[in-house]
């Protein structure tokens, strides 16, 4: 039996990606937990969903840590400056 025949038989063709893909493409909405990388036909990488999963959690912390500091250099409404 070959992978063709197992994924045939259940309807599911594997999501690849290119490398220069954006990372927001590449949420799975298809349950695959790796996502082959190819580049010309040839397999270069496997981004895991764990990979998403953690570069999307980094961005996040980076932006609430920016958004902490706008707001607390803000005054608030009706405070003396």
């Amino acid at each position: 039996m070959r992978v063709s025949d197992i994924l045939r038989s259940k309807n599911r063709i594997p999501l690849a990606v290119r490398p220069d893909t954006l990372l927001s493409q590449c949420v799975i909405n298809h349950r695959q937990r790796y996502i082959p990388v190819l580049d010309k036909g040839a397999l270069v990488g496997v981004l895991s969903f764990h990979d998403v999963a953690r570069t999307v959690f980094a961005e996040q912390e980076e932006e609430n840590k920016m958004l902490k500091n706008y707001i607390g250099d803000t005054p608030l409404c009706g405070a003396p400056a």
